[in-house]
């Protein structure tokens, strides 16, 4: 959860044409994955949304848990 709200705030600062929104449902979820790696692949999606994207006013990022695992979900 810490590491999307590090992206979220980076994006935030980056974009004034886009507002980022990050809803954390499960703020105590703890993933084993590499930080460097799973930051690239947040910042890249948000990228891309910014890029794809570029009349959309809002961008959503929502993590959940779902069974044992994370599910990270990016959508304008």
């Amino acid at each position: 959860a810490a590491l999307l709200e590090e992206v979220n705030a980076h994006f935030q600062m980056a974009t004034t044409k886009h507002k980022v929104r990050l809803t954390i449902i499960h703020p105590a979820l703890t993933v084993h994955a590499d930080n460097n790696r799973i930051e690239q692949v947040v910042t890249n999606l948000l990228s891309n949304e910014v890029k794809y994207s570029p009349d959309c006013a809002e961008i959503d990022i929502t993590l959940t848990q779902e069974n044992n695992a994370a599910r990270v979900v990016v959508k304008d």
